[in-house]
């Protein structure tokens, strides 16, 4: 009785150890099937649609445009903006105050503030 007591002891640990070792592999295999899942969801819902980035754009021109022309510092007016696609264009006006814009302003600019936030010219 003894030999079949130790055997049963034996099987009954054994068993206990293909739980944990399955109820491990379950939580690994569950855990990795809902990160994939809940990924491809959030991935899908950050991903707007045109007509919501049209409609956002609109919003924010329609938004801002009763408020124009708005005084931005002592020398800079935004006097008008508008979006055609993803693209927004704000125009702005600038008071030299009598003094001569070089000739190449506009590349100089373009290139500084292009640097400056990081965007394609």
């Amino acid at each position: 009785m003894r030999i079949s007591a130790d055997n049963d002891q034996s099987q009954t640990g054994l068993r206990k150890k293909w739980f944990w070792a399955a109820s491990l592999v379950a939580g690994v295999v569950s855990f990795t099937v809902v990160g994939q899942l809940t990924r491809h969801a959030f991935t899908a819902m950050r991903t707007p649609s045109p007509a919501a980035i049209d409609e956002t754009l609109q919003k924010a021109v329609n938004e801002l445009k009763p408020s124009l022309p708005k005084r931005i510092d002592e020398v800079t007016t935004l006097v008008d903006v508008s979006h055609a696609g993803k693209q927004m264009t704000y125009v702005y006006e600038v008071d030299t105050h009598g003094r001569q814009i070089p000739s190449n302003f506009t590349a100089i600019a373009r290139r500084e503030l292009c640097r400056k936030y990081a965007v394609q010219e």
